[in-house]
């Protein structure tokens, strides 16, 4: 018989998005776990986070038993969940999972903890996935007594159960089946594994948008991996979302010995708790202090509008809700003094689109490898209940559970976090921007410029905007194949 199998992947060769549709990505589908490529797409999650009991045999039997149920789901079978979904008429519902593990669950069961530290040039980050995130503390600028206890111990892994495609749906029914779900998982995976906390995702749609609980739509300006979402993204000619498989894959160190195009991904957890009350007080004070609109003032600080439209453009949204496809094809060559969007503005700092050759390079804006590499594939969602339209004001209690892939967390989710969204200096070199002022983590006293008014020629140095977004804890986890899980049978 003629040997079928397919070449392994070269993940030095993906430079660009993929056809997963061709021949050549088939075995590389059904051996990655599904939310890597692309988010799931559901509106609900469990997140069940869980430590090995002392029969490891049990708990290897719990894993396999969770990818036989179908909690664990592959690449392909997302795909295919997709396929049904959008020939149904956007109406059925099925339940997604995946399953990461952190170094210390890895090394548990036996299997190989891959160092993960740094190999890009630049400005090292000291820590490495062998480590937990605790002990990255310094490094990220979390305060370690502001965290949920549980994640100052050690967690072996997590278990994701999502549910619910519809905005529309009834809340109830939709959380009703969800549990349901997640119950039948974790009675599986506690016949191997203890509980040590489980946290509820459940996005706020309004308009047909995700919102974050400050009142922005979400998720927008992720790096594309798939030809198919390139093809759907707009023009790109400003700025290209085009990613590949070099930025967000490992060859898979635990996968037993003759697999094929197994990958593996990095996964960054991090409880983000947001203080909406505090939020819109330092919004309304810093309106008054510029003589603005307060939807323009919290546009600067986030660097878009509630609905999406990019500061850098306007001093207005274009319009009321639903935005159909929020503008991501801009950069920042236009606003070198940061007149529109502040270089302390979330997006900008997060996502500088080529002020770092501006403003530390040769000067031409180029998006170079060394800023492009950085990206990660956000999966976030909120948690917390709210108002309806996010109307009420709380102060704790509700935020982000942020995740992310990428294939090198010391040189993409930490260098971006340490180096650009907590670094005073990055930006520009005069005057310092200042923390990101929405997700920056540390001191906070370094002073901010705004532009006053918007547009200039004047600007204003404002006070630190606050914290208003504080990491209640997280962890580091690998996204091992779909052979990994299996062979611990």
């Amino acid at each position: 018989m003629p040997d079928t199998q397919q070449p392994a992947i070269d993940l030095s060769q993906e430079n660009t998005p993929i056809d997963e549709s061709l021949q050549k990505y088939a075995q590389l589908m059904n051996n990655l776990q599904g939310n890597i490529l692309t988010s799931h797409g559901r509106h609900f999650a469990m997140h069940i986070f869980f430590k090995f009991k002392p029969d490891l045999a049990a708990a290897k039997a719990a894993i396999v038993a969770l990818r036989t149920s179908g909690y664990i789901h592959s690449a392909a079978e997302q795909a295919a969940q997709t396929a049904r979904f959008v020939a149904d008429g956007d109406t059925i519902q099925e339940v997604f999972g995946t399953i990461l593990f952190s170094a210390h669950g890895l090394a548990a069961l036996g299997l190989t903890v891959p160092p993960g530290g740094s190999i890009a040039p630049g400005p090292a980050v000291n820590l490495t996935f062998a480590q937990p995130m605790r002990a990255a503390a310094a490094e990220l600028g979390d305060k370690l007594n502001l965290w949920d206890p549980e994640y100052l111990e050690d967690i072996d892994g997590v278990l994701i159960v999502a549910y619910g495609n519809q905005p529309t749906d009834n809340t109830q029914p939709i959380l009703d089946e969800l549990f349901a779900q997640a119950k039948k998982a974790r009675e599986i995976l506690e016949k191997g594994a203890v509980v040590a906390k489980v946290e509820t995702g459940h996005a706020h749609v309004i308009d047909n948008e995700p919102r974050e609980h400050f009142g922005f739509v979400d998720g927008i300006s992720q790096p594309l991996f798939r030809v198919k979402d390139i093809a759907g993204a707009g023009p790109t000619d400003l700025f290209d979302p085009a990613a590949g498989l070099i930025n967000l894959l490992i060859a898979d160190p635990c996968a037993p010995g003759g697999s094929t195009d197994a990958f593996a991904s990095f996964f960054v957890f991090r409880k983000l708790e947001q203080n909406v009350k505090g939020w819109r007080a330092a919004v309304e004070t810093t309106a008054k202090d510029l003589d603005a609109d307060p939807g323009l003032a919290g546009a600067m600080a986030v660097g878009r509008f509630q609905n999406g439209d990019p500061v850098v453009e306007a001093d207005a949204p274009t319009g009321p809700f639903p935005q159909p496809s929020p503008p991501n094809n801009f950069t920042y060559a236009e606003d070198v003094a940061g007149l529109k969007c502040p270089y302390h503005g979330h997006i900008r700092k997060a996502n500088p689109r080529g002020d770092t050759d501006r403003n530390f390079g040769k000067g031409d804006g180029k998006l170079t490898p060394g800023e492009r590499d950085r990206r990660i594939a956000r999966r976030g969602i909120t948690y917390g209940d709210r108002a309806p339209g996010l109307t009420d004001a709380p102060e704790t209690g509700v935020g982000l559970l942020f995740m992310c892939y990428q294939a090198n967390i010391a040189d993409q989710f930490a260098f971006m976090q340490k180096n650009w969204v907590n670094n005073d200096g990055f930006g520009r070199g005069d005057p310092l921007p200042g923390q990101d002022a929405v997700i920056g983590q540390g001191s906070h006293t370094q002073a901010q410029v705004w532009a006053d008014p918007w547009g200039g020629p004047n600007t204003k140095t404002l006070p630190d905007f606050g914290q208003f977004v504080t990491n209640k804890g997280g962890e580091f986890f690998l996204a091992v194949s779909i052979p990994t899980i299996l062979a611990l049978a």
